[in-house]
Parts: C-alpha cells; structure tokens; sequence
C-alpha cells in the first residue's frame, strides 16, 4: 500500500495534480482579512475525487517525497500571492506550512529565494508554518535554517501551539513573529474555564515576547467573541470562513481590499 501510494503521490507531482485552496484571517480589531493560509489539496484524475492532506502527506514525510511536494504548494503559494499583491492591503500575508524535513534540507531555502525571485513577491507577504513538534526535535538544524529565512524578510508562525509541549524555554532562540492557538484549545472553549484560562495564558505569554497571537479552529460566535474579549489579534475557522478557491478568494480582494462590511464583518459566508 505503501509504495502505491509513494507512486501516486509521484504521479501528482508530475502531472500537476496538487491544488491550493485558502483559508482566511482575520484581524479581530478590525474585521479586516490580513492573510490566508495555504492548504494543499490532490485531486485524482480518475475519480475527481478530493484528497485532503491527512490522507497523503503522513505518506510523503515517511519517503523524501515531502520535499517535493513542499517545494510544489511553495510555488503555487508565492505565484498566487503575487498576483494579489497589487489587489490586497500591504500587510496581507500568504502562509505556507513547512515539513521537518524540508526545514532541514538546503535545497527547500534554494527554492525558497529563487521563487521569490522568479514571482516577485515581496518576502514580507510571506510566513512559513511550522509546529512545536518539528521545532523541538529539529532545534539544532531549525535554528540555521529559520535565521537564514528570517535574514531574506520571510516571515515564521508556530503553529498548532501548546499541543503538546509544556516547556515554553525555546521561544526566545527563535526569531517568530506568530503563535498560532492550536484548535484543541478553541473546541469547546465557551463551556470549559480551564480551556479560557489557557488561552488567556497564550495571549499574555505572545504579548510579552512581542508577537501576534493567532486562534485556528474558530467554529462559533461564542468562541469569537472570548478571543475579542482577550484581545486576541487574529484568527481563522469555518464561522469565519471556510477554506476557498483563489477565484473567489481574488474576487473579494478586488472588491472590497481585504475590508469586511459592518453587515458581515468577519463572515465571507464562502465554501470552497
């Protein structure tokens, strides 16, 4: 099964068969749409079925096709987010997840600096993604490879923070400018004062260590209004939209610049 799989994944990455879809952030203060993360899709020629990550990227980070495919969604990204540039606020930023083995491979940084160059994007109007996981067991080889990105102007999110780890010490080696609130913290967060104190808690810790602080898995208007409340800067989820195409993504950029009416602020009302 395994090898069938490695050759479909082979497969996709020749025939163009990976796909981007986005999800949108939003800062609270506001209600403006300041970013959208990257999420990779694989659609089979065949059936037309949708495959989503869980069901192959496991897959491509047990061979060393994850690279691949990280250098493939690297590409899509930064080509789109070029093209929004001159219809988005200057501060819109594309973010785009980053395997551990990528992280330790030189050849992904070389991919990395020459699709800037290639696209013309502004490395500012890009964050790369990576969990505490990748970050801890890689530290050593993360932290060159992180200063380097860090040094071109891209910038760095933790993602999926406190999902498993309670030692908070290696926060100040790296040069981060998001944490992002892993989404176990937000499901049933209304109800559960332990849950609220945790997320309080991560709020105060990003403030402290000067960085924006970004809550995933928003799923009501109860969650919303608590992170508001704690003055959380940014967030992501299905109440506020779910993961969309570029077209209709492009398509409210052009219209309204990243800006929500007072009619629907923070609701693009989308599905992909």
């Amino acid at each position: 099964m395994q090898l069938g799989e490695e050759a479909g994944i082979k497969r996709a990455l020749n025939c163009d068969e990976f796909f981007l879809v986005w999800q949108p952030q939003f800062e609270l203060a506001t209600g403006r749409m300041i970013g959208a993360e990257a999420l990779v899709r694989w659609r089979d020629p065949a059936s037309g079925a949708i495959r989503l990550p869980m069901s192959f990227i496991p897959i491509a980070e047990r061979s060393d096709l994850i690279l691949e495919v990280d250098k493939v969604v690297l590409s899509k990204a930064c080509l789109q987010a070029a093209r929004w540039a001159p219809v988005s606020a200057d501060d819109f930023v594309c973010s785009v997840n980053l395997s551990g083995k990528s992280l330790q491979n030189d050849a992904y940084f070389a991919h990395l600096v020459l699709v800037l160059q290639q696209t013309g994007l502004p490395p500012s109007r890009l964050q790369l993604e990576i969990t505490e996981g990748v970050l801890i067991q890689n530290s050593r080889n993360a932290l060159n490879m992180l200063t380097e990105i860090r040094n071109i102007g891209v910038g760095l999110a933790l993602d999926d923070f406190g999902s498993g780890y309670s030692s908070f010490g290696y926060l100040a080696d790296f040069n981060l400018d998001r944490l992002k609130i892993d989404r176990s913290f937000l499901s049933g967060l209304e109800a559960s004062k332990k849950k609220q104190n945790v997320v309080r808690g991560i709020i105060a810790l990003a403030n402290s260590l000067g960085l924006t602080v970004l809550a995933e898995g928003v799923e009501n208007e109860a969650q919303l209004d608590f992170l508001i409340a704690e003055r959380c800067h940014s967030a992501q989820g299905f109440f506020l939209s779910q993961p969309i195409e570029e077209n209709r993504l492009t398509n409210h950029l052009a219209a309204r610049r990243g800006r929500m009416k007072d009619t629907d602020k923070f609701r693009l009302g989308l599905s992909a």
